[in-house]
């Protein structure tokens, strides 16, 4: 379509065309780029150790992939879980809402389940993880948002297969107007290629 409009003096047409493609480009870099972003800052909010109990009553940090399901773990004031679980002893306030999303911290006490990602603005406590590192809430929300960015939205994809069909039949058209014309209807060659470029710009 640019090189169209560039051959028959069309040269504003051409600049928007481009202008237009820029831009669009530009938004699809753009909406990536928050995407990447907000996986990034999804990963942040696990930490990579938690302080476990040993079968020795001792308290070790480990690597929170390396802790299993059914393991005592102990989150300290102002810490924040590495992992999913339900308080076993101890209660405390927990702002959850890097997970959730609940703007007020939310009462923890034996029972209540917790979440990787959220942190702990009360006492002291202590839970039995209750799903690998690899299978908490937050991990299952960092999986969905990659998984969103490596697929194309449904209008997208409506417009892909739209284009599949649409643009070679343009072409096929323009051809045949710039060939089929002179030979079949007699029209001028210049005056038929000009009338396909036109085509060409228009679609």
């Amino acid at each position: 379509a640019v090189s169209g409009a560039f051959a028959i003096g069309q040269w504003p047409e051409a600049a928007m065309v481009m202008a237009l493609y820029a831009l669009a480009e530009l938004i699809e870099a753009r909406s990536v780029e928050r995407a990447r972003h907000a996986i990034t800052g999804l990963l942040a909010l696990t930490p990579e150790q938690a302080e476990v109990r040993q079968p020795d009553g001792s308290w070790t940090r480990l690597d929170a992939k390396t802790v299993a399901v059914g393991a005592t773990v102990r989150v300290k004031p102002g810490e924040r879980l590495a992992l999913d679980g339900r308080v076993t002893a101890g209660q405390s306030a927990v702002d959850q809402s890097p997970v959730t999303g609940e703007s007020v911290p939310v009462d923890k006490a034996a029972g209540d389940a917790v979440f990787a990602g959220t942190i702990n603005q009360g006492g002291s406590f202590e839970f039995e993880v209750t799903q690998p590192a690899a299978g908490t809430v937050l991990a299952g929300i960092i999986r969905a948002v990659e998984a969103a960015q490596g697929q194309r939205a449904p209008t997208q994809r409506f417009v892909d297969r739209f284009a599949a069909v649409y643009t070679p039949a343009i072409f096929v058209l323009a051809l045949a107007v710039a060939v089929g014309t002179p030979l079949l209807l007699g029209w001028p060659w210049l005056s038929a290629i000009y009338k396909a470029l036109v085509l060409l710009v228009i679609a």
